[in-house]
This record gives C-alpha cells, structure tokens and sequence, in this order.
C-alpha cells in the first residue's frame, strides 16, 4: 500500500505505476479491496480512507 495525501494525487500515481486506486470516490471500493487481498493487483495506491474500518491480516 503507498498512501497518497489527496484522491488526486492517488489517481496520478496509481495510472504512473498501473496499480488500483483506492480513495472516498472510488467507484469499485470493494473490488479493489478483494483483487487486492487476493494478489490480484500487487499494489494499491490509496488515501487514508483505505485505514479506516478495512482490515487485512497481512498488513500492518
């Protein structure tokens, strides 16, 4: 997970590196949350909002 200060930022990074974007206006939340803890996509780029009530045992 790399954390991005603004949905903006996390959008401009995540289309540079060609990862999931996870931010408040993410349409598909909970699609990225199952790729990603299925390792489907290897990073997801995201706003503090991805800490708040999502827990995934592998990270920390």
């Amino acid at each position: 997970v790399i954390y991005g200060p603004t949905t903006k930022t996390v959008e401009q990074l995540a289309q540079l590196i060609d990862s999931e974007a996870y931010h408040s206006r993410t349409l598909d939340r909970k699609g990225v949350l199952a790729r990603f803890q299925a390792n489907a996509t290897g990073v997801v780029v995201a706003t503090s909002a991805l800490g708040m009530g999502v827990d995934i045992p592998n990270i920390r």
